[in-house]
């Protein structure tokens, strides 16, 4: 299912959520023009990434010495930005081509296209400038398009070693972490995304929620991961996004029924023609309500397209990853019309 997709950009990184999932894309625009420029280091003198962990977390207490901070933050900031002219114009044609080679609106991908923006990258980081951290986030993205998964955790990692204490560490990561589900990885994304909660500011932290969200799905913890999205669901209560239904499975999960059918006939309603959002309504109705609940079900399904209605039915639950209880109910409600159903009735 395509859904709509939520778009930030940030120093030259932009990233797109859709349903609790992830696609990283590079935006065509530059980083902002540098003061000094990057200093080249080799990767055998960077901290470790769970150094750099550490060290953000101390940041964020006040407990980290001012000499280690003021040091690692004009660190930070030479990694994050380009003065050469000839750098910066390889950073700007991978960035156009990443821009071209991966579409935020439809979510198509040209291959060709995506691999000369990883060449471009490539030439930055391996030669023009190999201390530039915004380089290997640029290159990541791309590999999160291509799906090398691997290769884009290997750059978000070292975007954080170079720039630890960067304005915009949070956003790599997210996306590392972001990534790493991906990978079937859960466990280890969910430290990454916990950073990203605790580093993001006000206006983006819904972001970084989503993320630690789709690790506690993925990791089973459904209560958890229903405050997440119930917190991003609360900072904008009248806007129905698509990770409204992934919201509404997690409270159907763990019983909260009620409030489930609640999410979930407002994203059916904006949703009317996605089988999994139908489904939802139909599961999280027939639940709510004993006999009366299964009546309403009964009646939704009844008027639902023909359509709708076999695109329902071809669902993969496990595929789409809903949560043990909410597919239950999604199978008992099929089960319960699959005889009127297959007679034409």
């Amino acid at each position: 299912m395509l859904l709509p997709t939520t778009r930030l950009q940030s120093a030259g990184v932009s990233l797109l959520l859709a349903s609790g999932c992830w696609l990283g894309v590079v935006p065509p625009g530059l980083a902002d023009p540098p003061a000094e420029p990057a200093v080249s280091a080799p990767a055998s003198t960077l901290m470790t990434l769970e150094q750099v962990r550490t060290i953000s977390a101390l940041q964020e207490m006040g407990s980290l010495p001012s000499e280690d901070k003021t040091a690692l933050r004009r660190v930070s900031l030479e990694n994050s930005q380009l003065k050469d002219k000839g750098a910066l114009k390889v950073l700007k044609s991978g960035q156009e081509y990443a821009a071209r080679g991966a579409d935020p609106e439809t979510q198509t991908l040209d291959v060709e296209v995506l691999r000369k923006a990883e060449e471009r990258f490539n030439l930055l980081v391996e030669d023009l400038a190999p201390s530039f951290s915004g380089g290997y986030a640029n290159r990541a993205n791309v590999r999160v398009a291509l799906k090398d998964y691997a290769g884009a955790v290997e750059d978000y990692e070292m975007a954080l070693r170079l720039s630890p204490l960067s304005d915009d560490a949070w956003v790599n990561w997210l996306n590392r972490g972001s990534t790493l589900i991906a990978l079937g990885q859960p466990e280890r994304a969910l430290p990454d995304l916990q950073r990203s909660v605790e580093l993001s500011k006000a206006a983006a932290e819904k972001l970084s929620l989503l993320g630690r969200g789709s690790a506690l799905h993925a990791l089973g913890r459904w209560e958890a991961a229903a405050a997440d999205y119930g917190a991003v669901v609360s900072k904008a209560p009248s806007d129905v996004q698509p990770f409204w239904l992934r919201y509404g499975l997690e409270l159907l999960q763990v019983g909260r029924t009620q409030d489930a059918l609640g999410i979930v006939r407002r994203v059916a309603a904006k949703f009317d023609i996605e089988p999994e959002c139908q489904l939802a309504l139909y599961a999280a109705t027939n639940a709510a309500g004993g006999e009366r609940g299964t009546a309403e079900a009964q009646r939704l399904w009844s008027v639902a397209p023909g359509e709708v209605k076999q695109r329902v039915a071809e669902l993969d639950l496990a595929q789409r990853q809903w949560p043990p209880a909410a597919a239950d109910a999604a199978r008992t409600f099929l089960r319960s019309v699959a005889s009127a159903w297959s007679s034409g009735e």
